[in-house]
């Protein structure tokens, strides 16, 4: 394995909701990249999406999904108004990195709180679930 910097991958917009959303999901999913959209086992709604075009950063896949959000229906808004989680997951590659900031600038996180949304933080580890090393994602 090679050194690998710590590096942005992909912000989801994940939802979650106690009734299903269909309105929503199908204005988003014109507007973004649906990855799934399900009843769980405990009955409520789950879904996820990716920006239509991959950013290179975080703030501005958010700022896509912002701007997709503005353009939803008064049904779909409704819809997403009732979801208990609206949240941007962004994830990161760890790799082999000590130490690592990322940076999300004021104006995008006070747009992210004003429109009810939160933000969460995945990172990928250098190890698959069984130990063995990942190799380089540019090199697999």
């Amino acid at each position: 394995m090679t050194d690998v910097d710590t590096r942005y991958v992909n912000t989801d917009l994940d939802l979650l909701s106690p009734f299903a959303f269909d309105v929503l999901h199908t204005e988003l999913a014109a507007l973004c990249c649906p990855l799934h959209y399900a009843e769980t086992a405990n009955g409520t709604w789950s879904a996820c999406y990716e920006a239509n075009q991959l950013q290179s950063d975080a703030p501005n896949d958010i700022g896509a999904f912002l701007a997709a959000i503005a353009k939803l229906s008064d049904s779909a808004t409704a819809q997403l108004a009732a979801c208990t989680k609206r949240d941007f997951n962004v994830g990161f590659d760890c790799w082999d990195s000590w130490g690592f900031n990322y940076a999300f600038p004021l104006d995008l996180l006070t747009q992210v709180a004003n429109a009810g949304f939160s933000i969460s933080i995945t990172l990928y580890p250098m190890r698959k679930t069984d130990g063995t090393p990942r190799l380089d994602p540019d090199k697999e």
